[in-house]
């Protein structure tokens, strides 16, 4: 019966830090999506604020963004 419940025990504590790992995990995913969701926010306002674009000029900033991925 104890090595039973030390078994149960140690599977329990094996558990829990997968857990603390995965939740650190995330948190740092967050961030970055977090940040990476702010700077395409702010390329989209840059390029509403900027004067009328000129269908060349679409298609060449259409262009630096396939290129960037």
């Amino acid at each position: 019966m104890l090595i039973t419940v030390d078994w149960l025990v140690k599977g329990i504590i094996v558990v829990i830090y997968k857990v603390a790992l995965l939740r650190a995990e995330v948190s740092v995913l967050h961030k970055a999506n977090k940040g990476l969701s702010k700077r395409r926010k702010a390329k989209k306002i840059y390029i509403r604020l900027r004067e009328s674009l000129t269908v060349q000029d679409a298609q060449d900033l259409l262009d630096g963004k396939a290129v960037g991925k």
